[in-house]
């Protein structure tokens, strides 16, 4: 887009299409060895300028001297065709740690766009384009416009630069309505930027990481209704604030929390194609109509309170959900959602922005509950001392729905029903129960397409400061353990207190799971660790194993090892890569050696024992060594029963 082009917005790229010295023949190969077609990815204009005869660097000064000539122009779009990444910014860091200024002064850019002409792209070429801390830089922004852009991320963008920002977007949405990938972070993006987001209808991948003050439900519906979505990841931070749906609880899963055990949730399909969940056994029956979105999505990635998972995943239409990753905040201000405004992307409250300047974890002033599910109280520090109880009558709390049906989407599926974990409310917590119906949903709704799923939690005060309260529960646990699609699953932060018992539970005269990478929290305090005879069960119950994480104590119930006998089936599992935390008490020499010859008797194909910590190298070192030496070994013997013995005379 020319800087002295006055036509229409939507003129230029529309000119820019019809222009086929803008469109680059896909069928003409580039030659290997000439460098001056290889695609280019730039930082700055400056090289681009260099092509010009006339552009002269003194120092940290730019100037251009002379005409620029119809051939001048033609050899710096020869140039700048081949430009396929950019990153618009103010300063680059050099190879001694100094930043250096490698932003043009805008005379020469300004001169450069009127010799520019009108319709075509200065980068016809550019495919992504990356906006990092551009303040001074963000006026050239309009010279980056290309029709063949895909993708664009902004991060670090100053405060008084975001207006400025969302005129750019709006722009893009006319010039580039066809772009695929949008990525914003590091900075709170009014709703000038925001807004425009779900109106690029082609987009394929939207990551919206610590991007928002504040959002609402009705945004993420919003964003549901992209119809080429297949990729989603949105991280809030402790301070954001989300409006939950209005005037009411907006899952049956909040209306799971008063149901006695052994309740379920039936699904059943309509005539018209749509779902009815019905809560059976719960005092307050209720039907949900669903109207799902995020169809095409296969790759999900979400971080905030438990309100706002419990919402989004009411939203998931996509019967083909591949990779899921679900991180709480748990113990900050956004553990409580606020009530829903008519804007989707509303600033922040004024009474609500006192807060610490520039920290992504920072409290908000004003006193809030830290549970999502209690009625606010008048002393914050009791509602934070102890978890809350809830009656029938607190079930519903703030969030009291008081009138017709509640439409909650939700995807279509054969199951007759969710099955609610047979735990005790309150006695685990109504969050742990919240999160364990979350996982129950997630199972139910992906049995076959599900490959990968991260559990993770985080803190507001990390450990040690704050002692790991949350636990994940057993029938969560094993339930995706016992999934018969998942390949890769990792939990982080959460407490896992059953670890022997749910591990021990897999059924190994079951089929299977497919499970190739199981990764366990490693400290102590989450983590209480699995003996050896366990974790020769999941050896047993998952043959597919290729990589392991957990701590282990394998002095815990250690037994002998007897050679086996002929006829005695001996185990040979495919497991490459093995991650463990320190053994404690720290083991004799004696010890390790039978540490070792017990990990080489369940993986004789293991490559890689990987120490949690530079602490704990010393044993597992040994132990590597003493199982390599027993492979080598084993490939010695493989060699003499494959070579006919040969009697050598003395």
């Amino acid at each position: 887009m020319s800087l002295q082009d006055p036509s229409p917005i939507q003129s230029s790229s529309q000119q820019a299409l019809l222009d086929d010295s803008l469109i680059i023949d896909p069928s003409q190969a580039i030659d290997a060895n000439d460098e001056s077609l290889h695609p280019l990815t730039l930082t700055s204009f400056i090289p681009i300028l260099e092509v010009l005869p006339g552009f002269v660097r003194d120092g940290q000064e730019y100037h251009i001297h002379g005409v620029i000539t119809e051939t001048d122009w033609d050899c710096l779009r020869k140039f700048s065709q081949r430009v396929e990444e950019f990153t618009l910014t103010d300063s680059s860091q050099t190879a001694t740690g100094v930043k250096s200024t490698i932003l043009p002064p805008a005379f020469i850019m300004m001169r450069l766009a009127l010799v520019q002409k009108p319709g075509r792209s200065l980068m016809p070429s550019l495919r992504r384009l990356h906006i990092d801390s551009a303040q001074d830089s963000l006026p050239y922004f309009q010279l980056l416009i290309s029709p063949t852009l895909q993708s664009i991320e902004a991060s670090n963008i100053p405060d008084k630069k975001q207006p400025e920002l969302g005129f750019c977007f709006s722009t893009l949405l006319h010039e580039v309505p066809h772009l695929q990938e949008i990525m914003l972070s590091r900075s709170k993006f009014p709703p000038q930027v925001l807004q425009t987001v779900p109106n690029f209808t082609h987009l394929h991948h939207l990551s919206l990481c610590d991007a928002m003050s504040a959002f609402s439900f009705d945004f993420l519906v919003q964003v549901g209704a992209l119809p080429e979505l297949e990729s989603f990841e949105l991280d809030t931070s402790f301070d954001t604030l989300y409006s939950s749906r209005s005037g009411c609880t907006t899952l049956p899963d909040t209306t799971i929390e008063a149901l006695p055990n052994g309740a379920h949730i039936s699904c059943t399909k309509t005539n018209s194609g749509s779902t009815i969940v019905q809560s059976n056994g719960a005092a307050n029956d209720g039907t949900f109509v669903v109207a799902p979105g995020f169809h095409r999505l296969n790759k999900l990635r979400l971080t905030g309170n438990l309100i706002f998972l419990q919402e989004f995943l009411s939203l998931m239409g996509s019967p083909n959900l591949m990779h899921i990753e679900l991180e709480l905040l748990e113990g900050g201000p956004s553990t409580v959602s606020q009530p829903v405004s008519s804007n989707p992307l509303e600033e922040t409250p004024p009474e609500l922005r006192q807060t610490t300047k520039k920290k992504k974890k920072k409290m908000v002033s004003q006193p809030v509950s830290s549970d999502p599910f209690e009625v606010p109280s008048s002393d914050f520090g009791a509602s934070l001392a102890a978890p809350p109880t809830f009656s029938q009558s607190q079930s519903q709390g703030r969030f009291d729905s008081k009138g017709p049906e509640v439409q909650v989407p939700l995807i279509p599926t054969d199951e007759p029903s969710i099955p609610i974990p047979p735990s005790d409310t309150e006695a685990v917590g109504p969050k742990v129960f919240t999160f364990a119906c979350l996982i129950a949903r997630v199972v139910l709704l992906w049995p076959v397409s599900l490959k990968r799923c991260t559990l993770n939690l985080e803190y507001y005060k990390a450990p040690p400061l704050l002692v790991p309260t949350l636990v994940l529960s057993k029938e969560a646990f094993v339930s995706l353990l016992s999934h018969r699609s998942i390949e890769y699953l990792e939990v982080k932060g959460w407490r896992l207190d059953c670890i022997e018992e749910s591990l021990g539970s897999l059924d190994t005269s079951a089929p299977p799971p497919k499970l190739q990478s199981l990764h366990l929290p490693l400290d102590r305090e989450l983590n209480p660790g699995i003996s050896l005879s366990t974790l020769r069960h999941i050896a047993n119950a998952c043959p597919d194993l290729r990589s392991f994480q957990s701590r282990v104590e394998p002095l815990r119930n250690m037994l002998e090892l007897k050679p086996p006998k002929p006829d005695s089936e001996v185990l040979s599992h495919a497991l490459t890569k093995l991650t463990l935390h320190s053994i404690s008490p720290p083991p004799d020499r004696q010890q390790l050696i039978l540490v070792a010859h017990q990990i080489y008797s369940l993986f004789p194909n293991l490559e890689v024992i990987e120490p949690s910590s530079d602490e704990d190298v010393g044993q597992w070192r040994f132990i590597h060594d003493l199982v390599k030496m027993c492979q080598t070994s084993r490939k010695y013997d493989q060699y003499r029963t494959s070579v006919t013995p040969q009697t050598t005379p003395v």
